[in-house]
C-alpha cells in the first residue's frame, strides 16, 4: 500500500510540474540577448577577433579591411533600422486598413538601401581580399547578425514569430 501511495504521490509531482519545465527556457537565450539559465548577457564578438578568428584573416588584412568592416556595420546597422522602422509603420498601418502607396515605397527604398551597401561592402572586400575570404567574411557576417549577442540593429534579437501574450495565434493572419 505504502509503494502504491508512493508511485501515485511522485505521478501526481510529476504531472504538477510538467507545465512549469516545458514552459522554462533552460540553456536558451532568450529575445534580449540574455542566457536564460545564467542571467548574463550574451557575449559580444570584437570586430578585430571576429576576422582574425571567425573569418581567417591574417595581420595584415585584417589591419587593411578593418576600418572598412566597421564602416561597412555602422552603415548596415543604420540601414538596418530604417527597415524595421518601415516595416514596424508598414505593418501597423495594415493592422488599422490604413496603408498608403508611400509606405510601401518606403519599405522598399529602404531595402533596396541595405542591399546597396552590401554590395558596395562586397566589392569592397573583393578589392582587399582573395575571393575565398571575402566570401567567407560575407557570409560569416551575415551570421554573426542573427545570432544571439550580434551586433545588428537589433542586438542580435530574434523575431518571436508569437503574438503579445506569449500563445499562438491560429489561422490564416498569423505569420
Amino acid at each position: 500500500m505504502k509503494k502504491i501511495i508512493a508511485i501515485m504521490a511522485s505521478a501526481a509531482a510529476l504531472f504538477l510540474w510538467s507545465p512549469v519545465f516545458a514552459q522554462s527556457n533552460f540553456g536558451r537565450e532568450g529575445h534580449d540577448g540574455m542566457n536564460a539559465r545564467s542571467g548574463q548577457q550574451a557575449p559580444k564578438v570584437d570586430p578585430e577577433t571576429f576576422l582574425m578568428e571567425t573569418v581567417g584573416l591574417t595581420g595584415e588584412e585584417t589591419k587593411a579591411v578593418l576600418p572598412v568592416y566597421k564602416e561597412a556595420r555602422e552603415q548596415k546597422t543604420e540601414a538596418r533600422k530604417r527597415v524595421m522602422k518601415t516595416r514596424r509603420a508598414l505593418s501597423a498601418a495594415m493592422k488599422e486598413n490604413s496603408v498608403t502607396g508611400y509606405m510601401i515605397r518606403d519599405y522598399i527604398a529602404a531595402k533596396a538601401e541595405l542591399s546597396a551597401i552590401e554590395e558596395t561592402y562586397a566589392e569592397k572586400y573583393s578589392q582587399l581580399l582573395p575571393p575565398d575570404k571575402a566570401a567567407k567574411l560575407i557570409l560569416s557576417d551575415e551570421r554573426m547578425q542573427r545570432r544571439p549577442g550580434g551586433q545588428g540593429a537589433q542586438g542580435g534579437q530574434q523575431r518571436s514569430r508569437r503574438p503579445e501574450g506569449g500563445a499562438q495565434r491560429q489561422g490564416a493572419d498569423f505569420y
